[in-house]
């Protein structure tokens, strides 16, 4: 973390790489931390009038309700969040993605024609392999001392702090080895899908649940052929796209929709999600209310494309066949409750707007408590369908549970649908509850108009 923090000081003080102690590299000569090489590179690459935007947009990052304090010092680094105020402004300092997001959540409105979102050249090979280096060292001495590569997740994800993580329980030598090895600038200056790779290395999820990640290269291809976004373009920012086996993210992390939603049933691929939107793609997985031009109709001024209220991440953990989710109320929380979340669910029971059916049907709109208008809205447009659907599913045979659960829904659903029909039925033959209030007030009208009594 000392390079990183090396970085901040450097655009705080607008001082040069020899200034704050990193050298540059000439012919060779001279043998550095990868960390460094990478960092030297980049500084020299920015311009003085770079250096005062970024300074302003670090001081925003600073006073986002979302920044938390970087540890000083390892001491510091045992508690919840700790590398997330650092990761935050290194992000901005970089590329500024997060920057540009909390600013188009604080307008409550994307507009493409003045919205800049930065891009994020993603790669398979430039920096790849420093930053795989940098994460074997990490792993040598958890090996040594019993660990796996889920306590180092785990100990990664608490380090940002994500409502998903806990803090792992590691010995204070491997801890300190994270601490003085992980450097999260090097993950920032090169985009790439690292965390796929490192589940299958050294978590041991290659294959389990057929779970073989789709290489970036392929992700990035399938994204170009959606379609992605350019100067004139720009609309395909708010197509709302859903991935519905996320695994680490590398199906999303080229998108260039800002309407993003992933799930998967595996919480280490959900996790391993949640840390790399964090890096690169912050809409992902921050959304804590709805954006006019993404998830409002600019013209209409209506929901008109998918949005879950009751939490403010769009990824989830669930099974996709089934349509059933779990999340985190808030994802930059350490506390640990967790909602239920339906998307198209196969239980119709489970199914919202048909929960607020008998109170949308049987009580005029504008006599309904604003509250109860808001939950049928927010009903109504889970069911809508996302405009890009983008997957690699699992390889192998669907597990006994779901479906064990599928036939029973079947069966529930007949059911369901029967008394559904049963209850239309008899609304159609019953007279509206405001039918002879209605007809008063026309007959009212009509008299006020033209003087005489009016009869039905």
């Amino acid at each position: 973390m000392l390079v990183a923090r090396k970085i901040i000081d450097l655009l705080e003080h607008d001082a040069m790489p020899e200034e704050a102690g990193l050298e540059l590299v000439r012919g060779g000569k001279k043998k550095h931390h990868i960390e460094e090489r990478a960092i030297d590179k980049f500084l020299r690459s920015y311009k003085p009038e770079d250096r005062l935007l970024k300074k302003t947009l670090v001081t925003q990052i600073e006073q986002s309700p979302l920044y938390i304090e970087s540890a000083q010092d390892i001491a510091g680094s045992f508690r919840f969040g700790w590398n997330r105020g650092m990761a935050m402004k290194l992000e901005t300092m970089i590329r500024g993605r997060w920057s540009a997001w909390l600013n188009i959540l604080s307008n409550q409105r994307f507009d493409a024609s003045t919205d800049v979102i930065p891009e994020c050249p993603f790669s398979m090979f430039d920096g790849a392999e420093q930053v795989k280096k940098m994460l074997s060292k990490c792993m040598d001495q958890a090996y040594s001392s019993g660990y796996s590569g889920h306590d180092f997740m785990e100990w990664l994800g608490y380090s940002i702090g994500l409502a998903w993580f806990e803090k792992p329980n590691v010995d204070e030598r491997t801890w300190r080895h994270w601490y003085e090895t992980f450097d999260i600038s090097l993950m920032l200056l090169y985009p790439s899908d690292y965390l796929s790779t490192f589940l299958i290395d050294y978590s041991g999820q290659s294959g389990v649940a057929g779970y073989y990640p789709t290489p970036l290269n392929v992700t990035m291809a399938i994204a170009r052929m959606l379609g992605a976004a350019g100067e004139e373009d720009q609309e395909r920012r708010a197509e709302s796209a859903f991935e519905p086996c996320l695994g680490a993210g590398a199906m999303l992390l080229p998108s260039d929709s800002l309407n993003l939603v992933g799930a998967d049933f595996n919480p280490a691929m959900v996790k391993a999600a949640c840390i790399q939107s964090f890096l690169y793609q912050p809409w992902l997985l921050y959304v804590p209310h709805p954006i006019i031009g993404l998830h409002f109709s600019e013209q209409e001024m209506r929901i008109n494309r998918y949005f879950e209220f009751d939490v403010n991440t769009r990824i989830y953990l669930g099974d996709s066949l089934l349509g059933e989710y779990v999340a985190p109320t808030d994802i930059f929380s350490e506390s640990k409750e967790r909602v239920d979340i339906y998307v198209h669910p196969l239980d119709l029971e489970k199914n919202s707007a048909l929960k607020w059916e008998p109170e949308f049907m049987t009580i005029p709109w504008s006599e309904m408590p604003a509250e109860m208008k808001w939950e049928i809205v927010k009903a109504q447009v889970r069911n809508l369908k996302f405009e890009v659907m983008v997957s690699n599913p699992p390889f192998g045979n669907t597990n006994k549970y779901t479906m064990e659960q599928i036939r029973k829904y079947q069966e529930s659903n007949q059911v369901f649908l029967s008394r559904r029909k049963f209850w239309l039925d008899e609304l159609d033959n019953l007279p509206h509850p405001h039918t002879e209030e209605m007809i008063d007030h026309a007959m009212k009208l009509i008299e006020e108009k033209t003087g005489q009594l009016a009869f039905f």
